[in-house]
């Protein structure tokens, strides 16, 4: 039936917080089903026709929500038979019986169009972007404010890198593992999933030194080898919208610029549109790079591809280097960045005041990563710190505790 097809979603969930997520999916498209008069208990093939999809998207009962979560059960219900196909001896051979979709590219309410059919990305684009100066620090201080150490690490290597949720955290075949990372070239491997990949990649100082930190601790907690050991197994999309959203009241903390941004911060992956954009400004981006940044508009969601063509045009050709590394390049820029904005004069600043741990970089015995004056430069490595340069890392440190503090204390008082 209707019911137990949109029903079934739900077993795929591998967790509390996904069954949360999918179970809104589920009651939204029964409820709106049923305002539109279509009985849940007739087969779903029933309605997997043009005239049944064009009576629901006529209906004032129905949105554009209504083809994505038509879309996001259809995809969950496929995935649940390929795992399971085995187990039907008549259809095992069959890859998935229900052949025509409704709400999945190609499928019925995309090839009838209209308002109703897709989601408008348009809706979804900034307008534009506080500078910086601006902008990072109250990034920086939203992220400290996470009370989990563990989603602040993933959060704060996030904004470094910025993969997709499911390509970092959680226990998704795309997630990373031990396996994926070389710790001394800081090189992630490439992992390919459908018509996404996650592309090979070397990341920078700070984030490197990050990932260490919370290898380590992975490491610590399990026995497994190294190929099943999750490096953030525990960190979900619930718990990073909670800590960033709620605990560093990210939205908050930008809703003074509404006006010049176009709309308020919805979600942790405004973040993933953000930082790009920030650095697409200080590389002196033309404003057609800018607008890709703001608007997720290059290749989809590709933020790394956008990055490596900005880094590509802006620095590459101007030094005539194709040997450089251009995604690379791109994150030393937006880590030198974040120092310069934090008042930083190394990068050791950046995850002290992030509050996570990289004790490579926030030991007092550690060696010193100074900020270079240009954009694309390497840091300037020293041996040790300075004592004014300890001093600053103290500095920062005790602002993350700060913004810490803050946040459990507005969360007590909440709770009373």
């Amino acid at each position: 039936s209707i019911d137990d097809f949109i029903l079934s979603a739900i077993l795929t969930s591998k967790d509390k917080d996904e069954t949360e997520i999918i179970t809104k999916r589920v009651v939204a498209l029964r409820n709106t089903l049923k305002k539109v008069g279509i009985p849940l208990t007739d087969p779903w093939n029933s309605i997997v026709n043009t005239s049944s999809i064009q009576q629901i998207l006529d209906s004032p009962s129905s949105s554009k929500n209504t083809t994505a979560h038509f879309g996001y059960i259809e995809k969950k219900v496929q995935s649940l038979y390929t795992r399971n196909k085995d187990k039907f001896t008549d259809t095992s051979s069959i890859k998935y019986p229900f052949t025509d979709k409704i709400g999945l590219l190609g499928g019925i309410a995309k090839e009838l169009g209209g308002d109703k059919a897709f989601i408008s990305r348009d809706s979804k684009n900034f307008t534009g972007m506080p500078r910086a100066s601006i902008a990072i620090p109250k990034i920086v201080a939203a992220i400290s404010a996470i009370k989990d150490p563990t989603v602040r690490a993933a959060v704060a290597f996030n904004t470094l890198v910025p993969l997709r949720g499911t390509e970092l955290w959680g226990k998704a075949k795309a997630s990373l593992k031990l396996s994926d990372i070389d710790f001394e070239e800081g090189f992630i491997r490439e992992f390919k999933r459908g018509n996404k990949t996650r592309p090979a990649l070397r990341i920078s100082t700070v984030a490197l030194e990050i990932l260490k930190d919370a290898a380590e601790v992975a490491r610590k907690n399990s026995n497994l080898p190294d190929d099943e050991v999750f490096i953030f197994p525990d960190v979900t999309q619930k718990k990073v919208y909670d800590g960033l959203m709620k605990e560093g009241e990210l939205a908050k903390k930008f809703a003074t610029h509404e006006a010049l941004m176009g709309r308020l911060i919805i979600g942790p992956k405004d973040l993933r549109k953000i930082v790009p954009s920030l650095l697409a400004h200080r590389l002196g981006s033309d404003a057609g790079v800018v607008s890709d940044q703001l608007g997720h508009t290059v290749q989809g969601d590709d933020v790394l591809g956008a990055m490596k063509s900005m880094t590509t045009k802006y620095y590459i050709a101007k030094v005539d280097d194709p040997l450089t590394d251009p995604i690379l390049k791109s994150f030393e820029s937006l880590e030198n960045l974040f120092a310069t904005e934090m008042g930083a004069t190394t990068l050791n600043e950046i995850p002290a005041g992030m509050g996570v741990s990289a004790k490579n970089l926030t030991d007092p015995n550690a060696k010193a990563y100074i900020v270079p004056e240009s954009s694309f430069g390497k840091p300037i490595e020293v041996p040790e710190l300075t004592e004014e340069q300890k001093k600053s890392l103290k500095l920062q440190r005790e602002r993350a505790d700060s913004e810490l503090r803050l946040s459990k204390a507005t969360n007590e008082t909440l709770i009373l």
